[in-house]
């Protein structure tokens, strides 16, 4: 059922990629992580056919079609892939970390999905997933957290405090697994130690 109506009701040609809506509205076409951009592309990869196979590569394609300079992606886009939020106030350009966090483990469960099935994997794609990894790195070295939002194009942390990137430490330590760099290991477990002392300890 949920296979068919994926392909009946989310599936975007003009952009590639299933949206995560059904509707022509802003937010309903494209949320990375969060609500299942780039997250049911996974499950429909794995249980579906040939078709479902070739649109959730088209996903992944979209997904990194849509990273900036920063390591970090347009958080929502309209069904052609062009970002839903250009204007000129500070707030348009603010990324929710989850996303990351949810973007980053989903591309990982992709990736052994891949290897399973004896599918090259993109060079595109592991550059750009390294380029994220690299950036959540190092906004765990400057700032000691991940914030809840952030500059998308920079990534500086403009709302903290948050449990927001609570999945990154798990998904830092899945890259590790795959990429065998160790600074995404050694983040993982600073961070991880970190939510559960400021967050999971305290209830």
């Amino acid at each position: 059922i949920q296979i068919d109506k994926f392909n009946q009701m989310n599936w975007r040609e003009e952009g590639g990629f299933y949206g995560v809506g059904t509707v022509e509205e802003p937010g309903q076409m494209w949320q990375l992580g969060w609500v299942g951009g780039g997250m049911s592309s996974y499950a429909l990869m794995k249980l579906g056919g040939p078709l479902e196979w070739k649109r959730g590569i088209r996903t992944l394609e979209h997904i990194f079609h849509t990273q900036l300079e920063s390591g970090l992606f347009i958080d929502e886009c309209d069904s052609t892939g062009k970002a839903d939020r250009e204007g000129t106030s500070a707030s348009e350009k603010w990324h929710l970390i989850r996303r990351s966090g949810d973007a980053l483990y989903f591309l990982m469960k992709h990736f052994r999905l891949m290897q399973e099935r004896n599918t090259k994997i993109p060079e595109e794609f592991l550059e750009g997933t390294r380029r994220l990894s690299d950036a959540l790195v190092n906004m765990w070295k400057k700032y000691g957290q991940f914030g809840q939002f952030v500059n998308r194009e920079t990534g500086e942390i403009v709302v903290g405090g948050s449990a927001s990137g609570s999945l990154i430490p798990g998904a830092l330590a899945s890259a590790y697994q795959f990429f065998s760099e160790n600074h995404y290991l050694e983040a993982a477990k600073e961070s991880g130690e970190m939510f559960f002392r400021q967050f999971a300890r305290k209830g």
